[in-house]
């Protein structure tokens, strides 16, 4: 007999992958990514210029769709005047 699990079980399971954690970065850098453009009144097409890439590139980075690495990440932030600084916290968790 297969036992049903509930969300909660399975929120657990999920949280014991690296890539909730990887997800959960991105999903972080697009969200601080879209307050600075709005904050400094940068468009997509303004920051792919500034960085050097297409203006789908950046809309793909604000929909956390590609692959960033620390390096591009800086290059984002520079572009737009600011920094990225990282920090250990401790995990959460989630009742």
């Amino acid at each position: 007999m297969e036992t049903i699990r509930s969300f909660k079980q399975l929120f657990e399971e999920g949280r014991q992958h690296d890539d909730y954690w990887t997800e959960g970065l991105v999903i972080q850098f697009a969200e601080e990514l879209a307050r600075w453009m709005k904050e400094k009144e940068v468009s997509p097409d303004e920051l792919a210029a500034r960085i050097g890439h297409s203006p789908a590139y950046v809309t793909r980075v604000l929909r956390g769709s590609v692959n960033l690495n620390v390096t591009v990440m800086a290059k984002i932030a520079r572009a737009l005047g600011a920094e990225v600084r990282i920090h250990f916290a401790g995990q959460s968790s989630v009742n």
